[in-house]
């Protein structure tokens, strides 16, 4: 006869067994989400596709996640998780503020450019900014940031917002040079975009005095009615049912949000049918992509002529984000990026690929004469850092009620990033 002990270690070596099982399946189905996140991208992908790449059954696959996107979300809230405790601990064992900085985005550059992160960053860029931003443990990482300078004592020449400035901007630039370094084959090294936001952030805190005084530029008062929600009076009937479609929606999505409002909810608010919405939009999406065509374009087309009148580099560079800054602080921009962080980033940075922001940016700024002499990397690196930086403390203010002005967010990146393009031979003011 077996003896209890006996019978007891058999007992836990088969529930040992059964669990490293579980643990080798779940293994497996993130094994193959990767796989085909690099190679298919998020949005295209389905769960077929990874139940066929783990060989697994797909029952099995739902005995450890529900959707596509639940696997996504491991992949990187699993691996962070691993890297953010030493982030942490060296950030608030730092001695200064410029080692603070360096910490605040030294580990998690070097985390994101080991493989397999390079590549699902390149074929899933949209998905990775958002996913990083807002869904990586409880706190998210910008708000990990500002906390942990607010605690540092490194910054206590500063008030409260604009630490919460400076936490919002560093983050956002490295995000967004990390990200179209990969998209765009820059291959910029770690090392080196570390250093570059070490380097220019460092320098701002110590002339933060000057930082966010005014200036003399002078703005532009864009008129406030073509940044207003479209209205329902249109004279052709089809634009009349599409526009209160569109004016429905913007409603709900300002209450709920997109992803919790459905196209049922969008018809009943309209008060039109099923079939009118699919003559317009096929998903809820193309609603929220539609209300913003018109003005992204007008931003990109009015931005730029503020750019090529600009008189020196420090007007070049606050012109750079005037414009968005003011287009997303009128009308319903606020209430709906409150509410949807995530797709409005998402959708923002997909209509500035599309349109070739970028490329405009660095043939614009190139051909000013204003960076004559510098090499095209830190030019690169320096538009790259401008609209995610611009972009975070836009969003960040909304959600945590701080309100900065277009006036406030475009001074502060002007004076962030001209010093990073100064040196002797820049055209000065």
């Amino acid at each position: 006869m077996h003896s209890k002990r006996s019978i007891w270690n058999r007992i836990v070596e088969m529930q040992s067994i059964r669990q490293s099982k579980k643990e080798r399946n779940r293994n497996e189905i993130i094994k193959a989400g990767i796989k085909v996140f690099c190679d298919r991208g998020l949005l295209r992908s389905s769960i077929h596709d990874i139940v066929s790449q783990s060989k697994l059954a797909r029952g099995t696959f739902y005995n450890y996640f529900n959707t596509k996107e639940e696997v996504w979300n491991s992949i990187f809230q699993e691996s962070v998780k691993k890297t953010q405790k030493s982030a942490r601990e060296r950030r608030q064992k730092s001695k200064s503020g410029e080692e603070f900085i360096r910490g605040l985005v030294e580990h998690g550059l070097n985390f994101l450019s080991k493989d397999p992160f390079p590549s699902l960053i390149s074929s899933n860029a949209e998905s990775f900014r958002d996913t990083y931003m807002t869904n990586v443990g409880n706190m998210s990482i910008i708000t990990l940031g500002a906390k942990d300078m607010l605690a540092s004592g490194h910054f206590s020449h500063l008030s409260n917002r604009e630490i919460f400035k400076f936490a919002y901007s560093i983050i956002g630039c490295a995000l967004e040079i990390l990200v179209q370094s990969h998209i765009r084959g820059d291959k910029f090294l770690p090392e080196d975009i570390t250093g570059f936001i070490t380097e220019i952030f460092s320098s701002t805190l110590n002339d933060s005095d000057q930082i966010f005084q005014a200036t003399d530029i002078k703005p532009v008062i864009i008129p406030k009615e073509i940044m207003t929600i479209r209205s329902c009076t249109s004279q052709s009937k089809k634009n009349r049912s599409r526009d209160k479609l569109v004016k429905a929606a913007i409603e709900l999505y300002v209450e709920k949000g997109l992803l919790n409002t459905n196209i049922d909810e969008i018809v009943s608010k309209a008060n039109l049918s099923r079939g009118t919405f699919y003559n317009y939009f096929q998903t809820k999406e193309d609603i929220w992509k539609f209300h913003f065509e018109e003005m992204v374009s007008f931003t990109i087309k009015e931005g730029r002529k503020l750019r090529q009148s600009s008189k020196t580099l420090k007007e070049y560079l606050f012109n750079v984000t005037y414009v968005s800054a003011i287009a997303y602080s009128n009308g319903p921009f606020p209430a709906l990026i409150t509410k949807n962080e995530g797709v409005f980033r998402k959708i923002f940075l997909q209509r500035v690929d599309e349109y070739s922001f970028y490329d405009l940016l660095l043939q614009d700024l190139v051909d000013s004469g204003f960076v004559e002499g510098i090499k095209i990397s830190k030019i690169k690196k320096t538009i790259y850092g401008m609209i995610g930086t611009a972009l975070e403390m836009l969003i960040q203010s909304y959600i945590n009620s701080q309100n900065f002005s277009p006036e406030e967010i475009s001074l502060f990146v002007s004076n962030v990033f001209l010093k990073a393009l100064k040196t002797e031979n820049l055209k000065q003011e």
